[in-house]
C-alpha cells in the first residue's frame, strides 16, 4: 500500500534531448505505467514541458510533471546536474536553461537558482565516462576534502540510478559519499532515478518515495519539493 507515498522520478529525458528519441507522449504513458506520481523531464540544457501533454490526456490528477533541466557540462566541464523546476519560455527551449559553458559549479548553480530553480541536484556523481562531479572534482569520502573547483551549493544528490541497477559497488558509492559529504558538515536529500532516455528501459527504476499524505495534484510538486529542501 503506497497511498501515503509519491512515487517520484527526478530525471527523465524526452526526444528533446539528443540522445533520446521518446517523444513526449510515450513518456507519457511509460510513467503512468510504471505508477510514477510525480516526475521531473530533465532534457540536456532545455526546459521541456510535458503540462500539454497530460491536459491533451485529461489526466493531470493522475501524473504531476515539473519541467527542469539536466545541465550537461561535458568535455571539459564539471558533471551532470538537475535543476528545478525551471519556467518554461516562449523563446527556444535551450534559451530557460542555465548556462554552463565555461563556468566553475558554483556560477552554474547560482545561474540555476536566478533562472528558478529550488533543487540542484548531482546527476551520475561518480560515473565511469568521466562525467561525474565528485571525480572531476576529486572529492574524497574519508576525509571530504575537494579541490578549489568543488562547490557544495546542491541540495540532493542522485545516489542510485537506471546505470547503476546492477553495479552493486556503485550504489555503495552514493552511499559512501553521501558520508563523505556529511564529514564536510553537508547534509542533504538523497533520491534514486532513473535517468531513462529509452522508452522500454526503465523510466521509474529505480525510483524515489517521499512520504506525504495523498492531496490534490496541484499541490503534490510543492511538497516533494520542500521535502527534498529539508524544510
Amino acid at each position: 500500500d503506497t497511498s501515503a507515498w509519491v512515487a517520484a522520478d527526478f530525471h527523465v529525458h524526452t526526444v528533446e534531448s539528443p540522445d533520446s528519441s521518446v517523444t513526449p507522449s510515450d513518456r507519457v504513458n511509460a510513467l503512468l505505467a510504471e505508477g510514477i506520481d510525480l516526475a521531473v523531464v530533465t532534457d540536456h540544457d532545455r526546459v521541456t514541458d510535458l503540462g500539454p501533454v497530460l491536459r491533451g490526456l485529461g489526466i493531470t490528477d493522475r501524473l504531476v510533471t515539473s519541467s527542469g533541466a539536466e545541465i550537461a557540462s561535458a568535455a571539459g566541464g564539471y558533471g551532470r546536474f538537475g535543476a528545478y523546476p525551471l519556467p518554461g519560455t516562449a523563446g527556444a527551449p535551450e534559451d530557460a536553461a542555465p548556462v554552463y559553458f565555461g563556468k566553475l559549479p558554483a556560477a552554474m548553480f547560482a545561474d540555476a537558482r536566478r533562472l528558478g530553480a529550488r533543487v540542484i541536484q548531482v546527476n551520475h556523481a561518480r560515473a565511469k565516462s568521466g562525467i561525474g562531479y565528485f571525480d572531476l572534482v576529486h572529492l574524497d569520502p574519508k576525509t571530504g576534502r575537494a579541490s578549489g573547483e568543488f562547490s557544495p551549493d546542491f541540495d540532493a544528490l542522485e545516489v542510485f540510478d537506471g546505470l547503476s541497477l546492477e553495479q552493486r559497488d556503485d550504489v555503495r558509492q552514493g552511499v559512501v559519499d553521501l558520508i563523505g559529504l556529511a564529514r564536510r558538515g553537508k547534509r542533504i536529500a538523497a533520491v534514486g532515478d532513473s535517468g531513462t532516455h529509452d522508452l522500454f528501459y526503465g523510466a521509474g527504476y529505480p525510483r524515489t518515495y517521499v512520504h506525504a499524505p495523498r492531496e490534490p495534484a496541484a499541490t503534490r510538486l510543492e511538497r516533494v519539493t520542500r521535502a527534498l529542501l529539508g524544510a
